[in-house]
C-alpha cells in the first residue's frame, strides 16, 4: 500500500515526536544507547522518504525488481529471511538493553528451559519467513502493478 507524500512524512514526524517523549512514560536504562538509536532511525527514515520522493515514478523499482525477480524467488526468500532474523535479533536486544537492562547472555540464561527456547526460537524463524514471503509478493504485486499501466498506456 502506498501513502501520499504528506502522509509519509507526517507520520515519519509523529513517530519521532513519540520515540522522543517515550522516556518521559516508561523507565530507560540506557538514555543515551536509546536517543542514539532514536536519532539514527530519525535520519535513516527522512533519508530513505527524500530517495523515496525522488523515485516517485516507479522506475528505478521496476528496474531493480525485474533484475531481482531474475535471481529467483529462493535466492530473494533467503536473503530477506537472514535480513529479518537480523533486524528481529537487533529490536529485541536493544529493547531489552534499554527497557530491561539486560544484555543478551542473560536474555538467554531467562529462557533455559527447552520449551521457552525452541518456542523464542520458532516464533523468530516463523516471523522472518512470513515477512520475507510477504515481501515478495508485495514486490510482485507493484511490479505487475507498474507492468500493466505501461501496457494501458
Amino acid at each position: 500500500m502506498f501513502f501520499s507524500k504528506l502522509i509519509r512524512r507526517l507520520t515519519l514526524i509523529g513517530l519521532i515526536v513519540v520515540l522522543v517523549f517515550l522516556p518521559r512514560a516508561f523507565t530507560i536504562h540506557n538514555p543515551y544507547l536509546y536517543y542514539g538509536v532514536v536519532a539514527a532511525l530519525a535520519i535513516a527514515g527522512a533519508y530513505l522518504e527524500n530517495k523515496r520522493s525522488k523515485e516517485s515514478s516507479g522506475e528505478a523499482f521496476f528496474e531493480q525488481w525485474r533484475a531481482e525477480r531474475k535471481k529467483g524467488k529462493k535466492k530473494f526468500v533467503s536473503k530477506h529471511f537472514l535480513i529479518n532474523m537480523i533486524w528481529i535479533a537487533f529490536s529485541v536486544l536493544f529493547g531489552q538493553r534499554v527497557g530491561n537492562d539486560r544484555g543478551p547472555v542473560e536474555l538467554v540464561r531467562r529462557l533455559n528451559e527447552e520449551s521457552a527456547l525452541i518456542f523464542v526460537g520458532g516464533l523468530w524463524v516463523g516471523f522472518s519467513v512470513v515477512v520475507s514471503f510477504v515481501s515478495w509478493h508485495e514486490n510482485e504485486r507493484r511490479y505487475r502493478k507498474l507492468v500493466w499501466d505501461k501496457d494501458n498506456r
